[in-house]
């Protein structure tokens, strides 16, 4: 069973896989966000039919100083009908630093800037 990744956007939204061991995630699919959640939801089950999900891992992008925004509202909220909608475990993941977090791991296996 793998963790499917969800990054949560108002215009699109990216989805990961976890590999077997949960190590390592690899691109799956972006999805144009549509008029409304429900639609996101039912494009993002569609592109991951057959996929064996223990759960989904969702971005909750909280602001820096630990307060909720409206981005982290949204998040949440898709979380929340995703997991309704598909019976799969949702978890929401903190998201601050972790841009910073993967630029400097990148930057330590040399890739060059332009390749991150």
């Amino acid at each position: 069973m793998l963790l499917v990744g969800v990054d949560y956007g108002l215009a699109r939204i990216g989805l990961a896989k976890s590999d077997e061991e949960r190590r390592l995630a690899f691109p799956h699919a972006v999805i144009a966000r549509g008029a409304s959640d429900e639609e996101a939801i039912g494009a993002t089950l569609r592109s991951l039919e057959g996929v064996p999900i223990e759960r989904f891992v969702v971005g909750d992008p909280i602001r820096l100083d630990g307060t909720v925004g409206e981005a982290s509202r949204r998040a949440r909220a898709f979380a929340e009908l995703l997991e309704a909608r598909s019976g799969i475990p949702c978890v929401l993941v903190d998201e601050r630093r972790t841009t910073s977090a993967a630029s400097k791991s990148l930057r330590e296996l040399g890739v060059e800037s332009r390749g991150r």
